[in-house]
């Protein structure tokens, strides 16, 4: 059985550098603190909302993620939590 946290553990983003992206670090602490709030079941402190309001800086002629991809994931966290929370997304 896939607990809401497994299924959200272990996403990789592609790197871009010749094209915009997110900043790297951000990213990969906010996905961090999604996986740990998941894993804390309907106890999670992370909301939806919380997620859908998350703000990266833009990287140009740096690596950074695909911002593309990052969205989708950020989309199915918000998914995951809102079933974890049994609510619907503001």
């Amino acid at each position: 059985m896939f607990t809401p946290e497994t299924k959200a553990r272990g996403k990789r983003f592609t790197q871009v550098r010749l094209r915009e992206g997110y900043s790297i670090e951000q990213v990969d602490a906010f996905v961090e603190r999604c996986i740990i709030e998941l894993a804390r079941g309907p106890a999670a402190q992370l909301a939806p909302e919380d997620v859908q309001n998350v703000r990266f800086h833009a990287v140009r002629l740096q690596k950074g993620y695909d911002m593309g991809e990052v969205d989708a994931y950020l989309d199915y966290v918000t998914a995951l939590l809102t079933e974890l929370r049994g609510t619907q997304p503001s």
